[in-house]
C-alpha cells in the first residue's frame, strides 16, 4: 500500500471524518481511501491546469506604459499647490480725474510799446488898464509832440489756481483751471519824442500879428509794471506714461499795469507748453511755458484849465486845453513751475 492513502486516512481519523468503528472496517476504509485518491488526483489536474494558464499569460507581450517623470505628469500636491497660489493684483493705474488745487512761481520777460500824442493850444490875453498907456496884447500858442517808446525787462510772479481735470480716453486728459497771479513785472520804456510850437503875438486891436515857430526833440525813460492778472484756461494732454502728462494749455488772460499816466487794464490771449508728474497718488509737480499776448489799448484824455489873475491895472487871462492820445501794448513770455494736490485719487 502506498503512503498516500495512509496519510489521508490519519488526516481523515485526526479531523473526525471518519469515526473509530468505520476505520475498524477494511472493506470500508479502502473505499475512503479510493474516494481520497480520485480527489487528490482531481486537485492535481486543476492546479497543473491553473499553472499552465498563468504561465501562458505571463509569456503573452504587455503593452509599453511612458513612466511618469516630475516635468510630464505633475505630482498631485503640485496642483494643489498651483490651485491655491494667489493671484497678483493689477497694478494700479493712476487716476487723473477729479478737483485739483495748487500754486506755482516764476519768472516773466514783458514786453511794452507805446505812442503818445498830445496836442496842446494856450491863449493869453494881457490887459493893462493904465488911463495914461492902456495896452492889451494876446499871446496864442499850439504845439504838437510825439513820443514812441519800447522795452523788456524781467520780472517775477506766483500763482494760485484751482482746476478740474476728466478723462477723455485711455490716455486723453482735459480740463478746466482758474488762475490769480501777483506779479511784480516791470518794464523800462526808452522813449523818444518829437514837437513843435506856433505862438501868435497880437496887439490889440488892430495890430499886426508875429508868429514864431519852434521844434524840438527829447529822449526820456519811462516805467510801466504788471501788478496782477486773472486767467481762465483750458488744458488738453496725453499720458505719455500712467505718471506723466504732457498738455498744452490755453485761454483768456486779464493784467492789470500801472502805465504812463494810470492804471491799465489789458486782456488777452494765452496759449503754452507743460509737464505734470504724479509723485504719489495724489501729489503732483508740473512746469510750463506760456506766452501771452495782449490786445492793444488806446487810452485818451484832454483837460481845460482857465486862470485869471490881476496886479494893480494888469488883468492877465490864460486859458489852456490839452489832449492826449497813448495806445499801449505788451506781451509776455513766462516760465513757471508748481505743485498740485488731486482731491480724489
Amino acid at each position: 500500500m502506498s503512503k498516500t492513502p495512509i496519510i489521508f486516512l490519519g488526516v481523515a481519523l485526526a479531523g473526525g471524518m471518519l469515526s473509530p468503528a468505520q476505520a475498524q472496517t477494511p472493506p470500508d476504509v479502502m473505499a475512503v481511501i479510493k474516494a481520497l485518491e480520485a480527489r487528490v488526483a482531481t486537485l492535481e489536474a486543476e492546479n497543473r491546469k491553473f499553472k499552465a494558464e498563468a504561465a501562458r499569460k505571463n509569456s503573452e507581450p504587455k503593452p509599453h506604459i511612458p513612466a511618469r517623470t516630475a516635468e510630464t505628469t505633475p505630482a498631485p500636491e503640485a496642483y494643489a499647490l498651483v490651485s491655491k497660489a494667489p493671484v497678483a493684483p493689477r497694478p494700479e493705474v493712476p487716476s487723473w480725474q477729479g478737483l485739483y488745487a495748487g500754486g506755482a512761481f516764476g519768472v516773466g520777460w514783458m514786453g511794452a510799446r507805446s505812442r503818445s500824442q498830445f496836442f496842446d493850444t494856450s491863449s493869453d490875453l494881457f490887459n493893462d488898464t493904465d488911463p495914461t498907456f492902456p495896452f492889451t496884447e494876446l499871446f496864442q500858442s499850439t504845439s504838437t509832440t510825439v513820443a514812441q517808446g519800447r522795452g523788456r525787462s524781467l520780472g517775477a510772479f506766483a500763482d494760485l489756481f484751482l482746476g478740474y481735470n476728466f478723462r477723455l480716453g485711455s490716455n486723453v486728459v482735459g480740463g478746466v483751471q482758474v488762475e490769480g497771479t501777483l506779479a511784480h513785472l516791470p518794464v523800462r520804456l526808452r522813449s523818444s519824442e518829437t514837437g513843435s510850437q506856433v505862438t501868435v503875438a497880437t496887439v490889440l486891436p488892430g495890430g499886426t500879428p508875429t508868429i514864431s515857430t519852434s521844434t524840438f526833440t527829447d529822449t526820456f525813460e519811462d516805467e510801466l509794471t504788471g501788478r496782477w492778472m486773472v486767467s481762465v484756461l483750458g488744458r488738453l494732454g496725453v499720458l505719455a506714461t500712467p505718471n506723466d502728462l504732457l498738455y498744452v494749455i490755453g485761454g483768456y488772460t486779464h493784467a492789470r499795469i500801472d502805465a504812463l499816466t494810470s492804471n491799465v487794464g489789458l486782456h488777452g490771449g494765452t496759449i503754452g507748453l507743460g509737464g505734470e508728474h504724479k509723485v504719489d497718488p495724489l501729489w503732483t509737480l508740473r512746469a510750463e511755458y506760456r506766452y501771452t499776448k495782449f490786445a492793444d489799448k488806446t487810452l485818451h484824455s484832454n483837460s481845460t484849465s482857465n486862470e485869471v489873475s490881476v496886479r494893480g491895472t494888469e488883468i492877465d487871462t490864460f486859458t489852456s486845453t490839452s489832449e492826449s492820445t497813448q495806445r499801449l501794448s505788451a506781451d509776455l513770455h513766462s516760465l513757471r513751475v508748481g505743485i498740485a494736490r488731486q482731491f480724489s485719487p
